[in-house]
C-alpha cells in the first residue's frame, strides 16, 4: 500500500506492504564454505573447543593484551626458529605475527600448525582469504618478513 494507506491503518499492516520493492545491486554470496567447494579448495574442518575457546573469547584475550615490541624486520631463518606449539610465529601478508596464544583459539584446531615457523600467507588466504588478520592479531605483531 502507499505511505498514507500505512499511516492511516488502526492495526500495523505487515511490513511488506508498507515497503518499497528494492532489489539490491550486490548479489548475495555464498557462505566462505560453499565458495570453497564450488571452487575445489580443501573444505575446513572445524573442531571442538574448550570451554573459554570461543572466537569472542579471543576477541576479548587479544584485545586485552599489551602490544608486542616490534622486532622490525624478521628474517627467515629467525622464522624457522619458532615453529612449535609453545613458540608459534607465521608471516601472513608480510607481517610476522606471534600465534602461540590463538593456537588453542583455533576453529580448524592444530591444522594452524601447518604454517608455523614459514610464510603462511598462500595457506591463511586459501582458507581464511575474508579474515582480517591485522585486526585480530593487531597487538601480536613481531615485525615485518624480510
Amino acid at each position: 500500500g502507499t505511505a498514507a494507506e500505512c499511516h492511516s491503518r488502526r492495526s500495523l499492516p505487515a511490513i511488506s506492504t508498507c515497503l518499497p520493492s528494492v532489489t539490491s545491486p550486490f548479489p548475495m554470496s555464498a557462505p566462505p564454505s560453499e565458495q570453497m567447494k564450488a571452487s575445489g579448495t580443501r573444505s575446513r574442518q572445524k573442531v571442538p573447543l574448550g570451554a573459554g575457546r570461543s572466537q569472542l573469547d579471543w576477541i576479548r584475550l587479544a584485545n586485552a593484551a599489551p602490544r608486542r615490541q616490534f622486532a622490525g624486520a624478521v628474517s627467515a631463518t629467525e622464522l624457522r626458529a619458532h615453529a612449535t606449539r609453545e613458540d608459534c610465529w607465521m608471516a601472513v601478508r608480510g607481517v610476522v605475527y606471534d600465534f602461540t596464544k590463538y593456537v588453542e583459539y583455533h576453529p580448524g584446531g592444530e591444522v594452524i600448525m601447518e604454517a608455523a615457523g614459514m610464510d603462511g600467507t598462500e595457506l591463511f588466504d586459501e582458507y581464511h582469504s575474508w579474515v582480517n588478520v591485522e585486526g585480530f592479531l593487531k597487538n601480536f605483531v613481531v615485525g615485518f618478513y624480510d
